[in-house]
């Protein structure tokens, strides 16, 4: 299965506008028991819902929607395959410092939240993150670095193509601290 992402800027009333049947998230995810189907443990997971109950919304409403990708196109975008938080977190770790992990952790707080969606998250990349890539100044020795991470070798990256994607990345970056605005990831299976 493929994972497509998307990363584009955007102010806090495009975002509303662009994604109207999508919600805040609580301050605090919720955590619920499972059992892993591959190790057949229990284990704690944790899921972000929104900060008030979901309200009605009108029939036919589907995730995503015609309309949130029509509205996604029109803001300064960039699409990648399979560019997710564990690849953001590791490129944060190399230019900017931290542990990965809590890294991802903080990747993964959805931006809003939408009533049985299953095919799509939104979220909200962290100031942070956005700084860290903001401020790379020569992309190539950092391009090499991030291809020879783990994460990047096993989708058989080459030095050429994590380039391609810091500097689109880092652009984006660039234009979300110049207009005040925030970055976003909307990955979509």
């Amino acid at each position: 299965m493929a994972i497509y992402t998307d990363f584009f800027v955007a102010s806090e009333d495009e975002l509303q506008a662009a994604f109207p049947f999508r919600f805040p998230v609580a301050k605090r995810p919720k955590s619920r028991r499972v059992r892993n189907p591959f190790t057949g443990q229990d284990q704690a997971v944790k899921e972000w819902g929104p900060a008030q109950p979901f309200p009605e919304l009108p029939e036919g409403i589907t995730y995503p929607s015609e309309v949130e990708a029509k509205a996604v196109r029109r803001f300064p975008l960039v699409q990648w395959k399979g560019v997710d938080q564990i690849k953001l977190a590791t490129l944060q770790a190399l230019v900017g410092g931290g542990e990965v992990q809590s890294l991802i952790r903080e990747l993964c707080r959805p931006a809003l939240v939408a009533p049985g969606d299953e095919n799509s998250t939104l979220f909200r990349l962290p100031p942070a993150w956005i700084e860290a890539v903001a401020g790379i100044k020569k992309v190539a020795p950092v391009a090499k670095k991030w291809a020879a991470t783990e994460e990047l070798q096993l989708d058989h990256w080459k030095t050429k193509d994590a380039a391609e994607v810091i500097e689109s990345l880092r652009e984006l970056a660039r234009r979300a601290v110049a207009e005040s605005k925030g970055m976003f990831l909307w990955i979509n299976l």
